[in-house]
């Protein structure tokens, strides 16, 4: 019975090598990123970033050794869902289906299924229903089911700006509060203002910074990124900024003859107010889009530390540089005790009354906390944004009804009072 069973998994383990022989070589590469585990934390004490790559056995007796130990059917399995998500991403690629990609890369960063391992010990970590529901349905791919437009992608209501302001805000004000939980941080600042480094007067306001033992903030800016491509490119501007002060000045003096003008407008009756307050919001946008120093160069003159934080639609954490720079933050923020050995049983280690199981760790800790709060912030701005659309299309309609309505005369003359009492 046992050496039929070896047999059997031999063929299956000789089935998934060939398979894997006969990928295409961007199939290929996907595949290997699928196989390969990243450890940021290691158990056994060692820091830095660790990738192990989960193996076949090589031949009918390496099969029959690693039989008689545990993990050879989780390579296995490893291995057949990773093969089966290659075709399916190959299958999606020929129809044009690029959402149902990003959305799978998405879902492979850290922190993604943060959402599903957290408990509701806390108010942070309280997920309601319908929330969570919606969550699921932006990770499945499946429809809505809110505004007027019900069979629509959750995706879609998703990346509705109430929705990514909500979420936007919402991860920030988590991690200030996870943050200030570390033995490492001194004292959470919600608001901290820098000068540009090029001498102009361009705000430099990020989301947040904590202060470290050694005296020094490490600020934070959180964005959302749909993509991983989209998330680089979010990080270098966070960082190195855009534009340039000679540009915003010729923007900024094109703008103020701009609205000269609109006010003019609005005072000689050729514009109404609302578009005079289009007007102005345009110029206020131009002179925003027009130049930024970003984070890096300011904090550093004031001796701090800056880190970009781009996260998935889905509370994940993107992997946006290729040394580690996407984990300094959470490196620099969290507990000393997730960098101490297990078997270092005297060590000081993470303690809160929420942290729970699944959160033994002051890394897990933050990485749920922001999910959650992703989640319920993403549910509520796409809930608005669907009785937005409710309200307009019931304005619309009462409209046409009233419209309707001019043009018929009524069947029943309507009552009057006998006196004006």
């Amino acid at each position: 019975m046992q050496r039929e069973m070896i047999l059997q998994g031999w063929a299956e383990v000789e089935r998934l090598r060939a398979e894997r022989v006969a990928l295409a070589p961007e199939a290929a590469r996907r595949f290997t990123k699928l196989i390969t585990r990243t450890v940021y934390r290691s158990r056994y004490g060692t820091s830095g970033m660790l990738r192990r790559e989960t193996t076949l056995p090589t031949n009918y007796l390496d099969m029959i050794t690693r039989a008689a130990k545990p993990g050879l059917q989780n390579d296995v399995v490893t291995h057949s869902y990773a093969l089966e998500l290659c075709e399916r991403i190959a299958q999606a690629r020929i129809e044009h289906n690029h959402k149902f990609v990003d959305r799978l890369d998405a879902l492979r960063e850290p922190g993604s299924t943060a959402l599903l391992c957290a408990m509701p010990s806390m108010d942070m970590f309280t997920v309601h229903g319908r929330a969570f529901s919606f969550a699921m349905r932006c990770r499945l791919g499946l429809p809505a089911l809110i505004g007027t437009q019900p069979g629509a992608d959750a995706d879609e209501y998703a990346r509705k700006q109430s929705a990514m302001n909500g979420r936007h805000d919402a991860a920030a004000q988590a991690l200030l509060r996870v943050c200030s939980l570390s033995d490492r941080i001194v004292s959470s600042e919600p608001k901290r203002r820098y000068q540009c480094h090029r001498g102009t007067d361009c705000p430099v306001t990020p989301d947040g910074a904590v202060l470290g033992l050694d005296g020094a903030h490490d600020t934070f800016d959180v964005s959302f990124a749909p993509t991983l491509h989209d998330a680089k490119r979010r990080a270098i501007i966070k960082r190195w900024g855009y534009g340039s002060p000679q540009r915003r000045d010729e923007w900024a003096a094109v703008n103020r003859v701009r609205r000269r003008q609109a006010r003019l407008d609005c005072a000689a009756g050729r514009i109404d107010r609302q578009q005079l307050a289009v007007a102005l919001q345009r110029c206020a946008g131009n002179d925003q889009d027009a130049y930024h120093p970003g984070y890096t160069g300011p904090c550093a003159i004031a001796g701090d530390r800056f880190h970009p934080i781009i996260l998935t639609p889905y509370g994940g954490w993107w992997r946006w540089s290729d040394r580690g720079e996407h984990n300094d933050f959470l490196i620099n923020a969290s507990h000393s005790g997730d960098d101490t050995p297990d078997y270092d049983i005297e060590a000081p280690r993470f303690d809160h009354h929420a942290r729970t199981w699944a959160s033994w760790t002051h890394t897990a800790f933050t990485r749920q906390a922001v999910a959650c709060a992703t989640a319920t912030a993403s549910y509520g701005g796409a809930i608005y944004s669907a009785h937005a659309e409710l309200r307009r299309a019931s304005n619309g309609d009462h409209q046409r009804i009233d419209l309707r309505a001019q043009h018929l005369e009524p069947i029943i003359t309507p009552p009057e009072p006998a006196s004006a009492a």
